[in-house]
Order: C-alpha cells, then sequence, then structure tokens
C-alpha cells in the first residue's frame, strides 16, 4: 500500500541520530509506534533527562522507576558510548543517581551537563542546610570529557586529577571540597572556563582556605564570570579571584562576585569585558580614598593593559572615573577598539579615559542621557586618540536636532582629524519624532575637521559591511581559501577580512603552470602574509591539496599552522616522481616534527605524505586519523600509542613504498590501541592487478573496537588480538592480494590464518559480507570449518550464482540470527540443480526478519530464496523484498503480490511487505 511504514525502514543508525536530538522524555515515547521502534531509544548515544518535572504524587514509586529505566538504558547496549548526557534535577534529589552518572562516565562520555539539586533540610538550630549532590570520583579523571558543565553540584577532592581532553568547564555555584587551581591543573588542554561563584557556600565559610580562587592555566583561552544575578547582599564568605594565564586572549568579568580581582601574566588578552564595580555590596561603589582598594585596582589595571578590544558597562565607567579622582589611569597602548556605556553627566569623563587610550583607532559609544544632563555639559579636552588615530566612531545616542544637541555627535566629528566613519546606531532616535531626511542633513550641516574621505552610515545603508568581523569571517569560513581572497575587493571594509578567517583551504594543485617559480613563490608569500596578520588566532581547520604540485618550503608553513592550534589538519601531499635510469623515485612531503606532539590535533587526515621517526609521539587529542597511502619512516605501532584517545582509524596502505621494500621492519603494521573504536581500511584509489613488492602483515590488537571494516586485499596476513567489544565487522577480501586468485585449500599455513581470524571476530553482533568473501568463506570451509558466531544477530551478505548452495552451511555458524539482508546476483543457468534443502538452526528457530535482493521471475521453480525462507522460517515475523529485486520492464506490480500471497508461509503471522518502484505492498 503507497505511503506505509516508509520511516520504519531506515537503518537504525540513522533512526537513533534523529532520536538523539529529542529530549529522552520524547524518545521513548516513540517506543509505542510499532515493534520497529520498541527499543530505538535505547540505542540513542546521548542522554537528555529533566528529573525535576517528576509528579510529586508517590515520590517514592516515581522515583524508583525512573532509576529502573536509567539501568535498563544502560544495559540494553553496555558497549555503546553515551557521547552526550545532558541531566537537569534542580527540584529533585534522587539517591543513586550520581553513581549512575559515574556509569554514563565510564562509557566514553564526550558532553556532560548536570544540573543538581539545591534542596534544603532544617538542623537543630532551625538553619537550613542545603543538601549537595557530590559528582563521581571518576569525573575528575575522565579520559574522554570535552565538555562539562556542572551547576549546583558538589566536588570532592580525588586526589589526582586526569581529564586529558576537557577543553571546555563550566561551573556555576559549585560546592567546593577541592581547590578550583587543583582541577584546573588536571586539565591540560583547557581552553574555555565559565565561573559563576556561589556566594552562600556553607563549607567555604567554614574554612579559610577557600577563600581565594585561583585560576592558572597555560592553555586557557577565555575565561567568563557570567552576569547571572542581581544581588542584593554581600556574600558573608570573603573570596579573592586570582587569574594567572599567559595564554588568556578573552576575559569577561560580568558580576561583581568577588571582593577583589588579581590578574597576572595576561600578555595575550585580545578583549576583556567588564561589568564590575570593583565591591561585592549592591548598589555600593568603593571609597576613592580606600589606599588598599586603589592599589587593587591599579594592579588589576595594570595586569590588562595590554588588551586590545575593550568593553565596559556603565557601572565600570562610574568606577574608573571614582578612581581617576585620586589614582592614574594606565595607558593601554595595544587597545584599538573600546566600547563603552556613558550615563549622564559622566560623558564629562570621557576624553580623561580616551587620553589613556593612545592608539584607539574604533569607538562604540552608548549614551544614556539624563533630563538635566545637557546644563553645563562641554566636551573641550581633545585627547591624542581623538586627533590622530580614530577611524570609526558609532554612537548610540537620542537623536535631537535642537541646536546645542547631540553632543557626541558633534565632539567627534568636529575633532576627530583622520575619521573615515562616523555610524549613528539605528537605536539612537525614535522614529516617531524624527524623520531620517532631516538627521541626515543636519549630521552634514555640523563640522567636520576630517577633510578626506568620509561615510556618514545610518539605518538601513551598508548593513553587510556592519556585520561583527567575527561574523563575517564565520561566513567565509566555509568558503575555498581562494573564494575568500576574492572578497577582498568588494569595499575596504573588506580587504583584510579574509586574513582573519580561522581556517585554511588551499588546492594548490589548480596553480597554472606558466611561470611556475613565480607563481609558487607568490604562493607561498600569501601563505606568509595570512600567517603574520594575526598571529595570535587560531587557524582550527586546514585543509590542503597538492597533488599534482611539489611546493618546497610548504612544510614549514604546515608546521607553523599547527603551532597555532589548529584542530583539524587534512594534507594531501604530492605524487611527483624523479626519473632516474628509467627508474621513476617519488618525492616525498614528509611531515614537520611538531605534528607528533600537537596538543589541540583533533582530526588528522594525511594522503601521500612521509611521516619521519620523531622519537616521542604525544597527540594527546587526536580521535580521528585517516592514512591514505603514507610513506612510513615510523612504525605505526609507534604513533598509535601517542593517541590515547584515538577512536577512529582509516588506513589504506602505500603498495609501492621503496623505503618499506628495503626495510624488513616495515613488513608488519600494528595496530594496537586501547581506546580505538573504529577500524577501517579503504580500497586502494586506483585498481590494482598485481601483487605488491611488499610483503606486509597486518596485526590488530585493540580491546575496544566496536566497529571493523576491510574493504580491499592489502595485506598478505591478517592477524586478530584481543577483540571482545566488536559490534559490527564489513568484510570485502579473499585473504590473498593478487587479483582473482584465491588461496590454495592445501596451504595448512593460510588456513591456519583464516581459521584464527574468523576465531578473532567470532564474537561480533553485525557482520557484512561481499560476494568475494563469501567465495572465500566458502573455499575455506573444503578445508576448515567456520566456527560458531554465537552473538550474530545481522548478516548481511553477496552471493553470486551457485554460492547460494552454501548459504545453508554458512548460517549454520550463525545459531542465534535474527535479521538477514541477502543479495542474491544469478547468471542466466544458475537454476538448473540448485536445491536448497537443509535448514540450519537459526532459521527455524531465531530469524525474525529477513530482506532479499533478487530478480523476481515468476517460472515455476525460481526465486529460489524468497521460496526457502517464506517455507521453512518458524518464527518470521517480516520478509521485504526490496525495490532492486525486480526489473520493473519484465514484471507487472499487480503481478508481484499475487505470485508471492501463493508460496507457502511456515510462519503464519509473518509479514511480507514488497517494496515496488512506486509504492509498497504489505501482504499480511
Amino acid at each position: 500500500m503507497s505511503g506505509r511504514d516508509r520511516i520504519s525502514g531506515l537503518p537504525e543508525s540513522l533512526l537513533t541520530q534523529i532520536l538523539s536530538h529529542l529530549p529522552t522524555k520524547q524518545s521513548v515515547q516513540t517506543s509505542v509506534l510499532s515493534k520497529r521502534w520498541e527499543n530505538v531509544y535505547l540505542s540513542v548515544p546521548g542522554l537528555d533527562l529533566d528529573c525535576s518535572v517528576l509528579p510529586n504524587y508517590d515520590a517514592d514509586e516515581v522515583l524508583l522507576s525512573f532509576l529502573t529505566f536509567i539501568d535498563k538504558l544502560l544495559e540494553f547496549s553496555p558497549e555503546l558510548s553515551l557521547f552526550k548526557v545532558k541531566i537537569k534535577c534542580r527540584n529533585t534529589m534522587i539517591d543513586g543517581f550520581t553513581d549512575r552518572i559515574g556509569t554514563m562516565i565510564d562509557r566514553g562520555t564526550q558532553h556532560l551537563d548536570v544540573v543538581s539539586s539545591t534542596d534544603y533540610y532544617e538542623d537543630t538550630l532551625s538553619d537550613l542546610l542545603p543538601v549537595v549532590d557530590f559528582m563521581p570520583m571518576n569525573l575528575l579523571t575522565s579520559k574522554t570529557l570535552v565538555y562539562l558543565k556542572l551547576s549546583s553540584s558538589g566536588l570532592m577532592d580525588p586526589g589526582f586529577v586526569s581529564m586529558p581532553c576537557l577543553r571546555f568547564l563550566h561551573l556555576e555555584e559549585v560546592k567546593w571540597l577541592v581547590h578550583l587551581e587543583k582541577l584546573v591543573s588536571g586539565c591540560p588542554v583547557l581552553e574555555e572556563l565559565t565561573l559563576v561563584r556561589d556566594l552562600d557556600d556553607e563549607y567555604s565559610r567554614r574554612h579559610e582556605e577557600f577563600t581565594a580562587m585561583r585560576v592558572r592555566s597555560r592553555s586557557l583561552k577565555k575565561f567568563r564570570v557570567p552576569l547571572k544575578h542581581r544581588w542584593d547582599c554581600s556574600s558573608e564568605v570573603r573570596c579573592t579571584l586570582e587569574i594567572d594565564a599567559p595564554g588568556l586572549e578573552h576575559m569577561s568579568l560580568g558580576e561583581d562576585q568577588f571582593d577583589s580581582v588579581v590578574v597576572k601574566k595576561l600578555s595575550c588578552l585580545l578583549e576583556v569585558e567588564l561589568d564590575i564595580k570593583f565591591v561585592v555590596n549592591f548598589g555600593e561603589f568603593f571609597d576613592p580614598s580606600d589606599a588598599s582598594k586603589r592599589t587593587e585596582i591599579r594592579g588589576f589595571l595594570n595586569g590588562i593593559s595590554s588588551v586590545r578590544h575593550m568593553i565596559i558597562s556603565a557601572k565600570t565607567v562610574k568606577a574608573l572615573d571614582l578612581y581617576s579622582k585620586e589614582g592614574m589611569i594606565p595607558k593601554f597602548n595595544n587597545l584599538s577598539r573600546l566600547e563603552a556605556v556613558f550615563h549622564g553627566k559622566l560623558l564629562q569623563f570621557m576624553p580623561a579615559l580616551l587620553e589613556c587610550c593612545p592608539n584607539l583607532k574604533h569607538l562604540v559609544l552608548k549614551v544614556l542621557h539624563s533630563e538635566e544632563m545637557e546644563e553645563g555639559l562641554e566636551l573641550t579636552d581633545v585627547p591624542r586618540c581623538v586627533s590622530s588615530t580614530l577611524e570609526c566612531v558609532e554612537i548610540q545616542e537620542q537623536l535631537e536636532l535642537e541646536e546645542g544637541k547631540m553632543k557626541a555627535t558633534s565632539y567627534f566629528l568636529g575633532n576627530s582629524a583622520i575619521l573615515k566613519k562616523l555610524i549613528l546606531s539605528p537605536t539612537a532616535y525614535d522614529p516617531r519624532y524624527v524623520v531620517e531626511s532631516e538627521i541626515v542633513d543636519k549630521v552634514n550641516k555640523l563640522t567636520k575637521r576630517s577633510t578626506g574621505w568620509f561615510r556618514f552610515v545610518m539605518s538601513g545603508m551598508d548593513r553587510i559591511s556592519e556585520l561583527p568581523e567575527c561574523l563575517l569571517t564565520q561566513i567565509l569560513s566555509y568558503l575555498p581559501t581562494n573564494q575568500s581572497v576574492q572578497t577582498s575587493v568588494l569595499s575596504k571594509r573588506w580587504e583584510n577580512l579574509y586574513l582573519s578567517v580561522p581556517g585554511l583551504d588551499l588546492n594548490c594543485s589548480v596553480l597554472p603552470n606558466y611561470d611556475a617559480d613565480e607563481v609558487i613563490l607568490s604562493f607561498l608569500s600569501f601563505i606568509d602574509k595570512l600567517l603574520e596578520f594575526s598571529p595570535e588566532s587560531v587557524l582550527f581547520k586546514v585543509k590542503v591539496q597538492c597533488r599534482d604540485t611539489m611546493i618546497d618550503g610548504f612544510r614549514d608553513r604546515i608546521g607553523m599552522m599547527i603551532d597555532r592550534g589548529t584542530q583539524h589538519l587534512d594534507v594531501v601531499s604530492s605524487t611527483h616522481c624523479l626519473e632516474d635510469d628509467n627508474f621513476h623515485y617519488p618525492i616525498v612531503d614528509m611531515m614537520p616534527m611538531n605534528l607528533y606532539t600537537s596538543k589541540t590535533l583533533v582530526y588528522l587526515k594525511l594522503s601521500s605524505s612521509g611521516l619521519m621517526d620523531p622519537g616521542f609521539v604525544s597527540m594527546p587529542c587526536l580521535k580521528f586519523m585517516h592514512l591514505e597511502e603514507v610513506k612510513w619512516r615510523v612504525h605505526l605501532e609507534k604513533l598509535l600509542s601517542g593517541c590515547p584517545v584515538l577512536e577512529e582509524l582509516t588506513l589504506s596502505r602505500d603498495m609501492d613504498d621503496d623505503y618499506a621494500i628495503g626495510n624488513e621492519e616495515f613488513m608488519v603494521m600494528r595496530v594496537r590501541s586501547q581506546s580505538l573504536k573504529r577500524f577501517s581500511v579503504l580500497p586502494l584509489r586506483q585498481a590494482r592487478d598485481y601483487h605488491s613488492r611488499v610483503e606486509c602483515t597486518l596485526e590488530i590488537d585493540a580491546p575496544g573496537l566496536e566497529h571493523m571494516s576491510l574493504g580491499d586485499d592489502q595485506f598478505d596476513r591478517i592477524v586478530v588480538k584481543n577483540l571482545p567489544s566488536l559490534l559490527v565487522v564489513e568484510l570485502d577480501i579473499k585473504f590473498f592480494v593478487k587479483v582473482g586468485v584465491l588461496f590454495n585449500t592445501w596451504d595448512v599455513s593460510k588456513s591456519n590464518e583464516i581459521r584464527d581470524f574468523l576465531n578473532g571476530i567470532s564474537s561480533v553482533g553485525h557482520m557484512i559480507i561481499s560476494g568475494m568473501t563469501v567465495h572465500a568463506f566458502e573455499h575455506y570451509s573444503k578445508a576448515g570449518i567456520i566456527p560458531k558466531f554465537n552473538n550474530l544477530s545481522r548478516l548481511q551478505a553477496v552471493f553470486h550464482g551457485k554460492l547460494l548452495q552454501f548459504l545453508p552451511a554458512f548460517l549454520e555458524c550463525c545459531p542465534n540470527l535474527k535479521h538477514l539482508i541477502l543479495k542474491v546476483l544469478y547468471p542466466e543457468e544458475m537454476d538448473e540443480g540448485l536445491e536448497l534443502t537443509d535448514v540450519p538452526r537459526c532459521v527455524s528457530t531465531t530469524l525474525e526478519c529477513v530482506e532479499i535482493q533478487e530478480k523476481l521471475q515468476w517460472e515455476e521453480g525460481k526465486m529460489k530464496a524468497t521460496s526457502y525462507f517464506l517455507g521453512n522460517s518458524a518464527v518470521l515475523k517480516k520478509l521485504i523484498l526490496s525495490p532492486t529485486a525486480y526489473d520493473p520492464r519484465d514484471v507487472l506490480e499487480s503481478e508481484i503480490w499475487e505470485k508471492v500471497n501463493k508460496l507457502t508461509k511456515r510462519s503464519t503471522g509473518c509479514e511480507i511487505i514488497i517494496r515496488a518502484m512506486k509504492e509498497e505492498v504489505v501482504i499480511i
């Protein structure tokens, strides 16, 4: 019937991916849709639960049911990683739930977000004391966590902290029993830290050692204390915040949560955002005569004086004005962009503040006028930056056209000698009272000191160019670099934007051939310009293709990009060869040595590149590695040993590696890893019709491996060891390299190799095998015994011609098979003499679903596979004939369901689904 049950036919991996975007509650609700959906939600690689909305009636029973559900989820697929876990328990205390969180962490969680309970109990003195959810101890030694967010949770001191992959840490009102400094010290690649202090932490109140919170990190790039609450009282616990982070680039202090703030070693600071008044009491500012507070503020301002971009609130402007009455504000010599809010007559303080910014180029000014503000307000002092460096001013103030109004606008137009652009923001006037045409006329009449090229921007004009630079560069990052560069001709605003894009995507193989040396020199000059323009910015993603172009010195540039914190590196190296005495010698692009010690790389893909032996390998964050036809000068085993969190490895061997030919030590490639989850051997880029000149053995020893795919005969021998976690294996090999030649069944060594390989993968749950591998298994069965695959529940296989006769014998090795996808490729003469009579155990007792792709022919005795399973499967629930299984030119759709419905069915409850070209027919 047209349109029935199409979604249920999607692969489970796609269904679980769809469900992963829903809260777990909604994901569970899909289990009632059909039998197909009954347990799909249990395979979702994530958890998103809001425990705070559990019903209050019969609470104990509800909580018990809830924990039972969690246990069911954790037990259903114990090998499955819960990549993302989000739990909210704000108003519900669940005993034993932290133990479940510990189990989830052990399952390889990468993203953990927990909002703990904030319950309180009353003690004997009628004081309310908090009930704290302490996080499990294995949290602080997780090898997989990349993102951690905790709210109202408790953190014990584990003695030892090691989170080698944690990059994002958000701690909100945490109850501290471990020092923040110790926690941060165990996160060697931490990049972002967000902190919201608990102003009433009972433990800190009783322990003076917690009166200082120290943020000390060499890797930290961004630190935030966000504006979350408006406190109307001081904290009962005094606390100092100390920040010592030499690599810190962005700092935001959005609330007065600390009595004092001390900063050290912030030489890399690019941006600081301040909404503090340097004291905790609500509504109170410090006393300018307080020498201790002045010393603290002076130390803080000196500590951030190297910043380039500063954003300050009206509260901070007032604090700086107060401080300036008794102390001296330091020079911000590197400051090129300032955003500030000025209330009322504090605008009088603006020239003094700008005097401390001698090289300012861009000013964003929000002026909040009071009714009496204009009286007596005169801006006469002209600081150095206004007269010599200020190029762009954006003003948000009420636009009033009466004489003497618009003070800030008049001030900058009349005093800025090199001003190129003045922007009046769309929020700066009320269109009910002011007509835009009047504004333009009024502003054009104001005195302008800058006589050069100048733009006045109003609402609706030049909107794209006024977008923030970070947004424009994000847009450009989705383009190849050559297209990104082309935007530089759009306007002055776009001239250098492409140089700030946090990525590089270059195809050097398309460089023109004419005057090649000059072109390559220009190309390298462009790379150098890009690297020098923003030496502090990170090139997160670098993709370079040099397949047909050898560029001397380009390796050094790749090394510089790696030092810039690259996380994603994809390099296709040159395949040039040098001809000598009629022999071709490859010219190898060796990768730079700092590649092996990158602390930031998460994804690495190399094609045709050379890898030297660095002596030491340490890539603590590398999770994905793709190596295609690499020239090896370092053992693969050594490379993998330095990647402690590697999850995916893809390999395509170079069949003609000249170095390996002369070095027997490279005749074995060992894949040994405790963390590896997925391993693939890809088909070669070019079909090979000859044996490799270098014999090579592949050894795989990965106890955590879940998915293995061997897609080409690139190795003379394959040895597998210690694969207890294997879930899926995909085989397209014949256990020998020569094309078109199978092994000799009398070769005892080869038979032992195949037997050991099959025993090594015998615990697999899902197997996919090609026609070539089926032929190899059938060939081997003449000399050896195929082991039992007792855990195999799903099999996908291709059978050519009379090899279908081997199907029952192979299924006998799968005693618990539930789902079979079978593709049968018939030759014209195949049906003669083909009889499927043996009925293995799985067909009669466990097989529930069979999908068959075979040519539907209606003559008597045809459709052998379909007839076989319908006639012999005792518990079959569903038989599917795929849309690719017939030729609509030869078979009318109306004939299909009539013919299939007449076939003998042993299972009376079997549903037959015929997937035709135009519609899906279901027979019950």
